[in-house]
C-alpha cells in the first residue's frame, strides 16, 4: 500500500496567527496517523527487499549503488527531505 502522505497539506492551528508557529492538530495528527504507518511500513518493506538483494550479492557494483541511492532517497522521502 503506497500513501501519498504530504505533511505540508496537513490542517493546522496558528497559535497567533504566525505560519512560522503553526501546529498540526491533535484531529489532524489521529487521522493522519494510519496514512503515516502505512507508508512507514511500506517504505521499510521496500527497503528490507532491497537490503537482502544487496546482501545476497547477485547483483552488479553499478546496481548496487543505485539500490543504496534509492534506499537513501526512500528513507529521506519519510522526513520531507
Amino acid at each position: 500500500m503506497t500513501t501519498n502522505l504530504n505533511p505540508n497539506e496537513l490542517p493546522t492551528s496558528r497559535l497567533d496567527g504566525d505560519p512560522r508557529h503553526s501546529r498540526w492538530t491533535v484531529p489532524a495528527l489521529i487521522l493522519m496517523a494510519p496514512q503515516a504507518a502505512a507508508l512507514f511500513s511500506d517504505t521499510m518493506r521496500q527497503v528490507q527487499t532491497m537490503l537482502s538483494d544487496l546482501e545476497a550479492g547477485t547483483t552488479s557494483l553499478v546496481d548496487s549503488v543505485e539500490t543504496a541511492a534509492r534506499i537513501v532517497e526512500l528513507i529521506a522521502g519519510l522526513f520531507g527531505a
